[in-house]
């Protein structure tokens, strides 16, 4: 068996957000973005406004955040680069190893899986944190953000690696300010 989990990542929910309730329910994006930008940047932001910030900031749409718009937020203040389909377990594995989160999105709509109850989710964005190899399966470990704000989950990678999307972040130095 394999595991790594990166140590310091502060959770966060996207119901704790300061926004209507149709916004809490389309903040699992800017959530994610959040926990990447405060665990380079460690802030003293309530979790309601760190939230919002990063939801205004992103242009979050009733409807969610697209993989673009999520890594347009993240180039203000580092690199971020899209993982493709085919190298996206060997990447993700690499970023781990080397300590930084990595947003991913279980997206059923966008990659035409519209049938079918196999996958984690139909439409959410996680903080990939961990890996775990074991008896030959892979495994993601990730923050949800949904109610319960400390809920990390293992979650198989090649039963849901047709719905995922990866974006990968490494920051500047000295980039954000409040």
């Amino acid at each position: 068996m394999l595991k790594l989990i990166i140590k310091g990542v502060q959770p966060y929910s996207q119901y704790e957000a300061s926004l209507s309730k149709r916004g809490i329910k389309s903040a699992c994006g800017p959530t994610a973005i959040a926990t990447i930008i405060n665990y380079y940047f460690p802030t003293d932001s309530k979790p309601p406004l760190w939230i919002r910030r990063w939801y205004t900031e992103s242009k979050t749409g009733w409807f969610g955040l697209s993989a673009g718009r999520l890594a347009r937020t993240l180039d203000r203040y580092g690199t971020s680069r899209k993982i493709t389909k085919v190298q996206m377990w060997e990447y993700y594995m690499e970023e781990i190893d080397h300590q930084r989160p990595v947003a991913i999105k279980f997206d059923q709509w966008s990659t035409f899986n519209w049938f079918g109850n196999q996958f984690q989710y139909k439409y959410h964005w996680v903080t990939g944190i961990g890996y775990e190899i074991k008896e030959n399966r892979r495994y993601l470990i990730v923050l949800d953000h949904g109610k319960n704000k400390n809920a990390k989950k293992r979650i198989l990678f090649d039963k849901n690696s047709p719905v995922l999307t990866m974006i990968a972040f490494t920051p500047f130095a000295d980039r954000l300010t409040d």
